[in-house]
């Protein structure tokens, strides 16, 4: 069958789910998606989050808990803001209301952690680039104003012309691809020394993330590009063949992940490539989608990283949502629904 036509086919696809024969599409999962979201978002704007703690069973689950962030529900609103649905804006409105609730200064940075919660996690917190541009990049999609953060994003960077995740911190900096990724989606500069780093990281195939696994890094990575950042062009032949290999492998081991199988489909859909992948990864996402509550499980997508004593990076936990997973599940049926 012609590339083409297997791309059709899955944008046409149905199937009949044994538990209900009832008929799923793209749109309907789209649908039956947003209602997940619109049931789960918290009247004042937020999605939840979840932290995980690394540790071994049963302490993992025993020490799981509610972590309030800015991060999760701005990069929802990112995901979805394409989408054109009456209930993106609804959600959108709500995130937006929350978004500009959290910024507590007058320089537009923005901070992890949130004032729903308690204390020690706030009001001991530090505004990071993260956090800011993402916030940012959520203002101006949706045509809100807020102060211009450009000249303090554009100081926070390193000797070596690298932008620093956080913004004068009471402990040691770092630099993360990913962050660097998203800082160059805001500011759309191209700028070579970030852009010669990030290329190089890729073309190594280094882990240059200590917040994001590679397939996060490399999802933000291809965003900031298709965002017009065209300096990370030469990362995209790479990134679609570790984006390639990553699914031949999920599919031996039988790996479930709907995060994953969402981040692949957007990666692949940012650098261009239009394989039979494309309908591989649309049909697993139609037929992971839950039948009951129309969500995309939640998996591991952002790392809390710490040192240990002698200054070696460490795994402290993970953060999961199935609202991210299922809002980045969207964006990608969204573009495949699109192609044609």
């Amino acid at each position: 069958m012609h590339v083409l036509k297997r791309i059709v086919f899955a944008i046409t696809l149905s199937f009949t789910c044994a538990a209900g024969a009832q008929e799923v599409t793209i749109q309907s999962s789209m649908e039956q998606g947003l209602l997940f979201l619109e049931s789960v978002q918290f009247e004042y704007g937020e999605f939840p989050t979840l932290f995980h703690p690394n540790l071994p069973e049963p302490q993992r689950s025993l020490g799981t808990n509610y972590d309030s962030n800015l991060f999760t529900t701005a990069m929802i609103a990112d995901a979805i803001h394409d989408i054109k649905n009456k209930a993106v804006k609804r959600i959108n409105n709500k995130i937006v209301q929350y978004i500009q609730s959290q910024l507590l200064n007058e320089q537009g940075l923005w901070s992890y952690f949130t004032t729903h919660n308690n204390a020690p996690l706030y009001p001991n917190t530090v505004n990071d680039l993260d956090d800011t541009v993402f916030a940012s990049m959520v203002l101006q999609q949706n045509r809100e104003n807020y102060p211009d953060n450009r000249a303090v994003i554009e100081a926070n960077k390193n000797t070596q012309g690298l932008y620093l995740t956080f913004i004068d911190p009471p402990f040691i900096n770092d630099v993360d691809c990913g962050v660097n990724a998203n800082v160059m989606s805001y500011l759309k500069n191209n700028d070579p020394k970030v852009c010669a780093y990030l290329n190089n990281q890729v073309n190594q195939k280094t882990n240059c993330a200590n917040y994001y696994s590679l397939l996060d890094a490399y999802y933000l990575i291809a965003r900031a590009y298709q965002d017009g950042v065209q300096c990370l062009q030469n990362s995209g032949q790479p990134i679609i063949n570790y984006t390639l290999q990553q699914l031949a492998q999920w599919e031996r081991q039988g790996d479930n992940s709907a995060f994953k199988r969402a981040l692949a489909l957007n990666i692949l859909l940012d650098y261009g490539y239009r394989g039979e992948q494309i309908a591989k990864a649309t049909y697993f996402l139609l037929k992971n989608q839950s039948p009951i509550n129309g969500s995309w499980a939640a998996d591991d997508f952002w790392l809390w990283s710490g040192v240990d004593e002698q200054g070696n990076r460490m795994l402290l936990g993970t953060s999961s949502s199935s609202a991210l997973t299922t809002a980045l599940a969207l964006k990608a049926l969204n573009r495949v629904k699109h192609l044609v």
